[in-house]
C-alpha cells in the first residue's frame, strides 16, 4: 500500500534522520536566527579546490581502470564547512543532549495514538503556509486541495486531530517560500546549518523566515514552540540513529538536503519491479516490527587484545539457556542496521538469543577491531571478525554463566562471504577463536572482483541517460525515494516505483557512499598518500568529492594491493590478491557436513551462473536454498523465507520449555 505524500515524508524523516519540507525549530525568536545566519554567512571563509591524483600516466596493475569513464555526482560546494561543523556540533548537543530526553519522557507518558492525533493538528495549524506558497507557485488546484484539506479536517477531523481528508483521497501538498523560490529559479544557494534550526541554504533560511508570518502559531505564544515539539518528538529518536550509525552524517543530510530542496524536471519511467535489482530493494522493507525489541537490547563492549580497542556489541539475551546467534552484516552495515535489527528480531522470537557486531567495512570496527587500515583483503576481515566474534563469545560466558548453547554465525553479504572463509578455517583459526556449530550464510558473493564490477556498473548507469538531464535524472531518483515514494511494510517490493536501470544507479550509489566513507576512514588511520587532496575533518567537502572518483574496482588497486604489497606492484601480486578473494580458494576446507548453510537467489546479480554451481557441488546440494526471485537479499523481507532460514536452525533448540534464570 503506498502511502500518502504527508505520511511518506513522515516515515522518511524518521528513517533518514532530516526533514525535507519542515525542521525542528527549536528557538522561535525569528529576529535572533535570522541575524545568526548571516553573521555564519559572513565569517564561512572560502572554499577549498578539489586536488586529484592524474592517473593518464599510471601504467600499473588496473591502469584500464582507470581510464574507464566514471559517472560524477553533481558536486556540493560548501564553503561555509567549517563553521557549518562547529553548528552542527552545537545541534547535537542541544538535540540529544536537552530536548531529547525531554521527548523520551513525553513519548513514554503519551500514547503513541494520542500523540499521532497531535502531530496531525500541529500540521493542519501551518495550513497558511501551504496554500499561500502554492499560490505563489502557480499550483491553484493544489492549494484548492489543501484548502479543501483545512476545512474537512478542521470540522470533520476535530481540529485536525484526524486525517479524512486524506481517506477521502485529497492528497496534501506541503509547499514553502524556500521551494517557491526555486521554483522562480533561485536554484543554486549555499549549504548552512543554522544554530538552533538545523540544516538549510541560505534560500530557505530566507524563506523559512517569510513563512513565519504566514504560520499562525508565530502569533500566539507559545503555541509555536509547543507545535514544533510535538512535531519534533516523533522524529527525533530516528534522527539520533541516524546521526550516530554513519560515520559523517553532516555530509549525508547536506547532500539529502540540497536534493530534496531541488527543482524536479525529470519524469521517471514507469515500472513494473519485475527485475532483479528492484527487487533487491525489497530488502529496504526488512525491517523489525516488534517497536519494544531495541529497547530490550544491552550494548556492551568487548576489549579486543588484537588491537587494545572496546568493540561495542548488541545483545539480546533469552532469560534462560539457549542458542546464541552473532549476526555479521553487509558491506558497512552498522550493528544497529534496521535489516540487522530485522534479522535479531526474527531470530530471537525464534527462541534464539542474539548478538550484532558492525561490518568489517563500518567504521565502528575499522577504528575498533581491524588490525590493518585498509578493509577489502578478505582473509585479513575475516580474521579480525573471527577474532572480534571469539572475544564476545568469552566476555558473554562471563556475564551470563551456563547461559549459551550452541553457536551459530549468520552473515548477511559481505558477512556471509566472511562467513565462508571463518568455517573454511582460511581466518587462521586456533584454540582461542569461536568454533561455530552453524554457519547460516544469506546471499554471500563468492568472486569479489566480480561483484565489485557489477556493483561499478551499477553506479554507472547514468552514462546511459541522456546528457542534457544525467544529474536532474539522478536527483529524481534520489527525490523520489527519500520522501515521495516509501512504502507500507505489507507491500510488495514491486511497490517501490523504480525501473530497473534506476534500482540498479540506486543500489550502485548507495554500495558507492560506503565506500567513500571507508576511504576516509582508512585514510584517517594511515594516510597512504593516494589522495591528493587534504584530509582536513572541518573541511571535507573536497576530499570528499575526490574519495567518489574511485570506483571499487579502483579501490583494490589504489588502496588494498599496495598496502599488502608494498611498492612492489606486479602481475603475480595482483593475481595472488584475486585469487584470495574468490571462496573457491576454500573449495578442500570447506565442510561438506552441513555445518554450513547457504540462503540465496538464483537471481543475485552478484553471483553467476558458475558461482552458483559451485556453491552446490562444494557444499552439498541439500545446504544451498536458491529462492527464484528477489535479488541481492530482496527475498529475505518474505516470511516464508525467513521461515525456512529458521528451520534450518530448529535442531539447534532445546527441547521443552527454556530454563528459566533472572536476566
Amino acid at each position: 500500500m503506498i502511502v500518502t505524500t504527508s505520511e511518506a515524508r513522515r516515515i522518511a524523516d524518521e528513517r533518514l534522520g532530516w526533514q525535507p519540507s519542515r525542521r525542528v525549530v527549536l528557538v522561535s525568536n525569528s529576529r535572533l536566527c535570522f541575524c545568526l545566519l548571516f553573521a555564519i554567512v559572513a565569517v564561512g571563509g572560502c572554499s577549498t579546490a578539489v586536488q586529484r591524483n592524474d592517473w593518464s600516466a599510471y601504467t600499473g596493475p588496473g591502469a584500464e581502470h582507470f581510464r574507464k569513464q566514471e559517472y560524477k555526482l553533481p558536486y556540493v560546494p560548501d564553503p561555509l564547512e567549517p563553521t557549518n561543523r562547529v553548528a552542527w556540533a552545537a545541534n547535537d548537543f542541544v538535540l540529544f543532549g536537552v530536548i531529547e530526553p525531554v521527548t523520551a519522557v513525553w513519548r513514554f507518558l503519551v500514547p503513541q495514538c494520542i500523540r499521532s492525533h497531535l502531530v496531525n493538528a500541529a500540521e493542519n495549524i501551518t495550513y497558511p503556509v501551504r496554500a499561500v506558497n502554492n499560490l505563489l507557485q502557480g499550483k491553484f488546484d493544489k492549494a484548492r486541495d489543501e484548502t479543501h484539506r483545512f476545512v474537512i479536517n478542521t470540522t470533520v477531523g476535530v481540529l485536525g486531530l484526524f486525517d479524512p481528508a486524506a481517506e477521502w483521497g485529497i492528497a496534501p501538498a506541503p509547499e514553502d517560500l524556500g521551494l517557491t523560490f526555486v521554483q522562480w529559479g533561485w536554484t543554486d544557494s549555499h549549504y548552512v546549518v543554522v544554530p538552533f534550526l538545523g540544516p538549510s541554504t541560505v534560500r530557505d533560511a530566507i524563506g523559512e523566515f517569510g513563512d513565519l508570518f504566514l504560520d499562525p502559531t508565530t502569533y500566539f505564544y507559545p503555541a509555536g514552540w509547543v507545535t514544533r515539539f510535538v512535531e519534533g518528538s516523533e522524529v527525533i529518536g530516528g534522527a539520533k540513529h541516524f546521526v550516530r550509525t554513519n560515520y559523517d552524517a553532516y555530509g549525508l543530510v547536506r547532500q539529502g538536503w540540497t536534493i530534496s530542496r531541488s527543482p524536479n524536471v525529470v519524469e521517471l519511467e514507469a515500472a513494473d519491479g519485475a527485475g532483479p535489482a528492484a527487487q533487491t530493494l525489497g530488502v529496504a522493507l526488512l525491517r523489525n516490527h516488534d517497536l519494544r525489541f531495541f529497547s530490550r537490547a544491552r550494548s556492551l563492549a568487548v576489549e579486543l587484545q588484537s588491537t587494545g580497542e572496546k568493540l561495542p556489541y548488541e545483545v539480546w539475551m533469552h532469560p534462560g539457556v539457549a542458542p546464541i546467534i552473532y549476526i555479521v552484516p553487509g558491506m558497512g552495515a552498522h550493528r544497529r542496521a534496521s535489516e540487522v535489527l530485522a534479522l535479531a528480531s526474527m531470530a530471537y522470537q525464534d527462541g534464539f538469543s542474539v548478538v550484532t557486531i558492525s561490518s568489517a567495512f563500518n567504521f565502528e570496527f575499522m577504528q575498533k577491531a581491524a588490525t590493518v587500515p585498509t578493509p577489502g583483503f578478505a582473509p585479513a576481515d575475516a580474521g579480525d571478525v573471527h577474532t572480534a566474534l571469539s572475544a564476545i563469545s568469552r566476555d558473554l560466558e562471563q556475564r551470563f554463566p551456563n547461559r549459551i548453547g550452541a553457536q551459530v554465525m549468520m552473515g548477511l553479504s559481505l558477512g556471509a562471504f566472511h562467513g565462508l572463509y571463518i568455517a573454511a578455517g582460511a581466518a587462521g583459526a586456533d584454540d582461542s577463536l569461536i568454533d561455530f556449530d552453524r554457519y547460516v550464510l544469506l546471499n554471500p558473493p563468492v568472486a569479489l572482483r566480480y561483484a565489485a564490477e557489477q556493483l561499478d556498473t551499477f553506479y554507472n548507469v547514468p552514462l546511459t541517460f541522456p546528457e542534457a538531464h544525467r544529474d536532474e535524472h539522478v536527483r529524481a531518483i534520489l527525490s523520489r525515494i527519500a520522501g515521495d515514494v516509501v512504502v507500507d511494510s505489507n507491500a510488495p517490493a514491486e511497490g517501490i516505483l523504480l525501473s530497473e536501470d534506476d534500482a540498479k544507479f540506486l543500489i550502485g550509489l548507495s554500495f558507492r557512499v560506503v565506500l567513500h566513507d571507508t576511504i576516509w576512514c582508512s585514510q584517517d588511520r594511515h594516510d597512504s598518500g593516494v589522495l591528493k587532496s587534504p584530509l582536513d575533518r572541518w573541511r571535507r567537502a573536497p576530499v570528499s568529492d575526490e574519495i567518489f572518483d574511485f570506483s571499487f574496482i579502483e579501490y583494490f588497486y589504489a588502496f588494498v594491493l599496495p598496502w599488502y604489497t608494498g611498492d612492489e606492484y606486479s602481475i603475480d601480486a595482483e593475481r595472488a590478491m584475486f585469487t584470495l578473494l574468490d571462496a573457491r580458494s576454500l573449495t578442500r576446507t570447506l565442510p561438506r557436513d552441513g555445518t554450513v548453510r547457504v540462503f540465496s537467489s538464483e537471481n543475485d546479480f552478484l553471483l553467476t551462473g558458475d558461482d552458483r554451481h559451485w556453491l552446490i557441488d562444494t557444499l552439498g546440494e541439500s545446504n544451498v536454498t536458491f529462492e527464484p526471485t528477489g535479488g541481492h537479499a530482496g527475498s529475505l523481507r518474505k516470511p516464508e523465507v525467513q521461515q525456512r532460514i529458521m528451520n534450518s536452525l530448529e535442531d539447534l533448540l532445546p527441547v521443552g520449555p527454556p530454563t528459566s534464570t533472572d536476566d
